[in-house]
This record gives structure tokens, C-alpha cells and sequence, in this order.
């Protein structure tokens, strides 16, 4: 029952009713204490944090100033007032109100904690600092204070001091999830991923549907290649918030490499529409696309991707198109080397640099870092490599971050290396700590933007010298890769200017192949190619194949009657388009077959069956190449005017076949036509390049090794000389 002759013993009571949650009972309280008197400031403070609670902001705020014009130097009221401020957008209304808390209740932690967001949001850090300092001065067990300070503190990229104010928070608060999640964040920035995803798991622990918390852990899974739990986690994230741009957009991205297409683009799709202004939910949908063979809006796509890149390099953003999907696009050198250039900022900035080397033995220390050590196409080209360095005069250790897949391509790597060391337990400082402990002299990255590259390792620069070899076709456009090996094909002396690297110019080819051994052979029909037809073939990936190359094919097999082109075979949907993409073209879709995935061996032998490899334009074909001329299968391929465009010119000149290189769409379908046409001339390359290839340069990896390790001794001299990078150009 109401006291009402005694109103504080009453708001007492509804004050306890309030606390023990029964707001019902509460708000009775309050209004027969208010119906007695209207002016009962504590009455009126409770009325409008019930207002509040329950949406009513505009008759919260009217509580709150009754209560301050009853109790004017309550600074609690004045706080209240504030946050209800604050809460609407007011933000000058509301720093009057809590300054004016302060000077009433100096002591008020909750009203320094306030100025403190206020400051956050207006992004001066460094006065928000202040004003939660003082806050957790004035009430050491303030965990929200304490998180605020670390968030602030993450603003100003001071993440050593964001840990332990987090860690702080949470032992005051064990079961406070933002500052679980707040601390996995700043453990990311400093290269402590595991512990990290610990923090976000315990986040996701005390609240399953913190959708942020849940979407970080799939990014870390992702990282960890993990791919089967990181799906379950950016499902669950866009099950949350099935409005999230974001996590619909790299859902679909992820799907992408589990080759769901049609969940994937459904995903990227929907990300686009949910906002068409983000500039990466278009460049990744234009990437789903591409994979798809999907053309649509093709070149207006291009075009407004071009756009959001110079935009976000004005603003000093990273570009919606990374470094190795711009390879893919039809832009110039220059706007690959901008984009390159864009990204590499990104962690140059952040990275100490340290160029000191412990190491003065006699042998030089080589290090090589890869990802794709295994049954990939680097893990392909270079299964024989490590094994042919000269251990009288180097010491090559090989860093591999990807785990072993028993694969006899990984083992050889692993048997061939002199210190094979699996790093993929390791983050990038450690990595980087790692090279630097072993005293790695020359670091040779083999990468790129490629797959799950390490890029934080060689920014932190943990060797004098650091190349750039094989994995990136074109420019790291970074200020800690001092080289790049390259030939006199895949740049051209005009092409020099946009590259960051000074060159390495390899006499043949800067790709290196390693010769398979031949199976039986099986026949033609096997592979349901036509009897006594003209097969053009191109194994390329799929992304590769661009609307300008499939329409200069098209023409050829218009021109060329009954021919077909073989492709490979990944998945229906692809199949699907390219077969409409042909029938858009006048050409009957049944001409295009396709060929099912197959084991390197087999995919070897299975090209003799076809009569000429076309290459793409924009990306050619480079591991996929050289497995075509092992196998006797000549290429016909278009010199650009990016590294990624000129590879097919490289490893046509290093078997000796320079003329199946032209120099524009009609002269490349002219040439098609042309050998379709005259057997003998064809059969008369074929048998000069299977006379060439024993001793071809492109598959001689001894040789290769010989003239890379000429390099790598006049780059290390010139080092020691205390000269700057410079082209080199090596000799035999």
C-alpha cells in the first residue's frame, strides 16, 4: 500500500518495485504519488526512465525536467536529461546537461563516462580519453567506462593499451560481451588472431545472437581455412540480420569458393540490393559474375567499378577491387599499378620496417613463402624447384602456411627443401620473428595478392631484400618489395614505369615448369570430342574468359565449319551461360564441350587430343600453358600491355614458337582460322615444338635455378655495396 503521508517512503517502494522488475506495480506507485504531488522530484525522475524504457522519449524528457525544476541541483537529473539528449541526436543539449551534472555532482563518474561518448562519436579521441580516465578514476569498477576507454584508445590505433583496458572491463564484468568482442578486435590489429577468435567465441557465449560477434568468428574460421564451421558462422550472421549488406556479401563470397554458384550469387545479388552504394557489393558481385561467365551490364559494370576506385584512392580508402582481381579487368598498366599501390599503403603504414640480418655465414640465405605448397598450380610448377638450389652457395629455407595434403607434390617439396618449415600455425608476427630469427637475407614472396596471402610478413620487412616471384602477375605497388622477376616479354621497356619493383628480367621466360612424365594414351572418343573434327581447346579457368576473347572465339568457329572448343568443366551454370553466350553469338551451344576435372596426368595426356589452345586476352593462361606445350598442344595467344597479358608470349618464346604470338583480336583469329585450315602448317609447329622441348628453357629447371640463384648473388652484392635496387638483367 502507498504511504501517502510520507511520499519518500512510497517512491522507495516504488523504486524497489522497479528493481525487482515488476514495472507495473512501479508505474502505479508513481502515479499516485504524482496525483498527490505533482512535484515530487524522485517520482517524476522514475516516471521518466519508465517513459523511457518503454519508447516514450518525448514524455521522458518532460519527466526529467519537472524532476530538475523540482530538484534543480540534483546533478543525477541533469545526467538523465542528457542521455535522453543524447539518445535523440541532440548532442550540443545533451553536453550542456551532462557539464552542468559535473558541476553539481563532480564526483558523478556516469556523467564523465557521457562526455566521454559525446567525444567519441565527434571524434576527438583524445579529449573522449580524458573525460573516461577521469571516469574510472572516480569509480575504479566502472566496466563500461573502462571498455569506452579502450575503444577510444582502439580509435587512436594505440591497441596495446585497448587490450588491457578491455581485459580490464572484463574482469570487473566476466559475462560482458562488447568488450569480449571489442578486445578480439584489437587482438586482430596486433597479429593475435588465435586469441582473438577466443574472445569473439566468448562473446558469442554469453550472447548467441550478437551478430557481429558471430560474423568476426566466420572471418577468423575463413582465415584459419576452416571452411565448413566459417559457412555455419556467416549463415548464422545473416540469419540475425538478414539486412546486413555485408554479411550477405561475403556469405556469397565464401560460396563462391565452395562452388555453390547458384547460393552464392543469390547471396551477391542480395547484398547489392540491399545497397547498391557500397562499392565492394558491387566489385564482388562483377567477381561472381566472372566466375559465372555471367556478362551482363558487362562493361558498364567496369566502367562504375573504375569510378568507385578513383574515388576511394581520393579519399584515401582501400579500392573495391583488389590487387589480383584488377589482373582480371581490362584496365592499363598505370590503373593496375594505382590499385596495387592503394593496397600496399594499407599495411606499409602500420608495419615497422627493420632491415637488420643476423646471419654473415658464407652461404646466402634464401627464404621462399607460400601459401599453395601442395596440389595447386604453384605447388605444380614448382615441385622440383627447391631441390636444384646449389647448397654449396645457398641455404634455402621454404616457409609454407598451408598444411600438408599428402599430396606427392607436397612431399617433393618438402624432401627437396634443405629446411622445409610449416608456419601454418603461425600468425604474421610470429612468421616475421620467425624469418628474422633465421636470418633470411633475400625473401622471396610467392604469392602476391593472391589466395590467403601473408602481406603483413614482408611489410614488417624481416630481410634486407625482399622479391616478388611467380604468384603475382604484376606490380606489388609496394615500398617493401624491392624486386620483381619478370623476362624480356612479360614487360616491355614502355611498361617499366609501373612497376614499384625494380626488374629482374630472366633471359627466357620468368615462369618455371617442371616436365611430367606422359600415361597411356587413351582416344579421342573417350573424351566425347568429335571424329576427324578441328578441336580448339582452352583450359583456362573460367574468369579468365571475358566477352571480348569469347567473341573472337566465337568467330573462329563460325569461320572454322564443324569445329568445336573444348573447355573445362566447372560447374552447370557455367556450362549453361557460355552455351547462351555462344547461341547469342549465331553459334549452335552444342560445338562448346566439356571436359570433367582431372588429375594432372591424365589432363596432360588427354590434350593431345585437341588441335590448338586458345588463350584468354586479359589473363592468359600460365601454369595452365605450359602444361599444354609439355604435352605438345600449340597455343595461339595475344600479347598486351599487362605482365598477365604477355604471359602466353613468354612461354610460347622459351620453346621456341614466337610466331603463335599476335598483336591484335583480328590477326589472333586470323591465325586460328589460318592453321584450322592448313594442316600441314600446324602439324609443322607441333613437331617443331615437340622437337623443342627437350631442351626448351621453359621446362629446363636446373637451368632456371642457375640463372635466378646469378641474380640473386648480384642483388645481394649490390646490397652490400650499399646500393639502391636497380634492373637487372641476367646473362648466360
Amino acid at each position: 500500500m502507498t504511504d501517502l503521508n510520507n511520499p519518500n517512503h512510497s517512491c522507495d517502494q516504488a523504486y524497489a518495485a522497479y528493481q525487482s522488475g515488476n514495472r507495473e506495480l512501479a508505474q502505479h506507485l508513481i502515479s499516485n504519488i504524482l496525483g498527490i504531488d505533482s512535484h515530487q522530484s524522485r517520482a517524476l525522475y522514475l516516471q521518466g526512465v519508465l517513459y523511457q524504457e518503454a519508447g516514450q522519449l518525448d514524455a521522458a524528457i518532460q519527466s526529467i525536467e519537472r524532476a530538475i525544476e523540482a530538484d534543480p541541483v540534483n546533478g543525477v537529473y541533469a545526467n538523465a536529461l542528457g542521455e535522453l539528449f543524447q539518445s535523440q541526436g541532440q548532442r550540443q543539449k545533451a553536453w550542456q546537461c551532462f557539464e552542468k551534472s559535473i558541476s553539481l555532482n563532480p564526483g558523478y563518474a556516469r556523467s564523465w563516462n557521457n562526455m566521454g561518448l559525446l567525444k567519441h562519436l565527434e571524434n576527438q579521441f583524445d579529449q573522449a580519453i580524458q573525460c573516461f580516465q577521469k571516469a574510472v578514476s572516480l569509480n575504479p569498477s566502472y566496466a563500461i567506462a573502462w571498455n569506452n576507454l579502450g575503444a577510444a584508445s582502439q580509435k587512436q590505433n594505440d591497441h596495446k593499451s585497448a587490450i588491457q583496458f578491455f581485459q580490464k572491463a572484463i574482469s570487473i564484468a566476466p559475462r560482458y560481451p562488447e568488450a569480449f568482442f571489442n578486445l578480439g578486435i584489437s587482438l586482430l590489429e596486433v597479429s593475435r588472431p588465435g586469441e582473438a577468435a577466443g574472445a569473439f567465441q566468448k562473446a558469442v557465449e554469453i550472447r548467441p545472437a550478437y551478430e557481429k560477434a558471430v560474423f568476426q568468428l566466420g572471418l577468423l574460421l575463413q582465415k584459419f581455412r576452416n571452411d565448413f564451421q566459417a559457412l555455419e558462422y556467416f549463415q548464422k550472421a545473416v540469419e540475425l540480420n538478414p539486412q546486413h549488406d555485408e554479411y550477405a556479401r561475403v556469405l556469397g563470397d565464401h560460396l563462391l569458393v565452395k562452388r555453390d554458384w547458384n547460393k552464392a550469387l543469390e547471396y551477391l545479388e542480395k547484398a547489392y540490393q540491399l545497397n547498391p552504394a557500397n562499392p565492394s557489393n558491387l566489385a564482388r558481385l562483377f567477381h561472381g559474375r566472372q566466375l559465372l561467365c555471367d556478362w551482363g551490364n558487362y562493361q558498364h559494370m567496369v566502367d562504375d567499378l573504375w569510378k568507385f576506385c578513383e574515388q576511394a584512392m581520393r579519399q584515401g580508402k582501400l579500392t573495391p577491387v583488389g590487387p589480383f582481381q584488377s589482373l582480371t579487368m581490362p584496365w592499363s598498366c598505370d590503373q593496375l599499378q594505382q590499385i596495387a599501390r592503394n593496397h600496399s599503403a594499407a599495411y606499409a603504414i602500420k608495419r615497422p620496417i627493420s632491415t637488420s640480418v643476423n646471419h654473415t655465414g658464407p652461404r646466402l640465405r634464401i627464404g621462399y613463402v607460400s601459401g599453395d605448397l601442395y596440389d595447386h598450380a604453384v605447388g605444380h610448377l614448382l615441385h622440383g624447384f627447391f631441390e636444384k638450389h646449389d647448397r654449396a652457395n645457398f641455404e634455402v629455407f621454404v616457409y609454407s602456411f598451408s598444411p600438408s595434403d599428402g599430396s606427392m607434390y607436397r612431399k617433393r617439396i618438402e624432401e627437396g627443401a634443405e629446411h622445409f618449415v610449416d608456419v601454418s600455425a603461425m600468425d604474421a608476427s610470429q612468421l616475421t620473428e620467425k624469418i628474422r630469427g633465421d636470418g633470411i637475407q633475400i625473401l622471396v614472396d610467392l604469392m602476391g595478392y593472391t589466395g590467403v596471402f601473408r602481406m603483413e610478413v614482408f611489410a614488417a620487412r624481416p630481410a634486407p631484400l625482399q622479391v616478388s616471384f611467380l604468384g603475382m602477375l604484376g606490380t606489388m605497388g609496394a615500398t617493401f618489395m624491392d624486386y620483381l622477376v619478370a623476362d624480356p616479354h612479360t614487360v616491355s621497356s614502355q611498361m617499366e614505369c609501373n612497376f614499384d619493383e625494380k626488374l629482374i628480367r630472366m633471359p627466357h621466360s620468368y615462369l618455371i615448369a617442371q616436365r611430367m612424365e606422359p600415361v597411356p594414351s587413351t582416344a579421342r572418343k573417350y573424351h566425347q570430342l568429335p571424329s576427324g573434327k578441328f578441336v580448339f581447346c582452352s583450359f583456362n579457368n573460367a574468369y579468365k574468359i571475358e566477352p571480348c576473347t569469347f567473341d573472337c572465339w566465337m568467330n573462329i568457329l563460325d569461320r572454322v565449319h564443324e569445329s568445336v572448343l573444348w573447355l573445362s568443366a566447372t560447374g552447370k551454370i557455367i556450362e549453361d551461360n557460355l552455351r547462351k553466350n555462344a547461341e547469342d553469338r549465331g553459334v549452335d551451344p552444342q560445338r562448346l564441350i566439356f571436359a570433367p576435372f582431372a588429375k594432372c596426368d591424365a589432363h596432360l595426356e588427354r590434350q593431345s587430343h585437341a588441335d590448338l589452345f586458345l588463350d584468354t586476352f586479359i589473363y592468359n593462361a600460365a601454369a595452365t600453358g605450359s602444361m599444354a606445350l609439355q604435352a605438345g598442344l600449340p597455343i595461339l595467344t595475344l600479347q598486351g600491355e599487362t605482365f598477365a597479358s604477355r604471359v602466353g608470349s613468354s612461354l610460347l618464346h622459351a620453346v621456341g614458337l614466337g610466331e603463335m604470338v599476335t598483336h591484335s583480336p583480328e590477326e589472333y583469329v586470323a591465325k586460328a582460322v589460318e592453321l584450322a585450315g592448313d594442316c600441314k602448317k600446324l602439324a609443322a609447329i607441333r613437331e617443331t615444338l615437340r622437337a623443342n622441348l627437350p631442351d626448351a628453357p621453359l621446362f629446363d629447371s636446373a637451368r632456371f635455378v642457375r640463372n635466378l640463384e646469378k641474380a640473386f648473388q648480384i642483388i645481394w652484392q649490390r646490397h652490400l655495396q650499399g646500393k639502391a635496387p636497380d634492373r637487372i638483367v641476367v646473362e648466360e
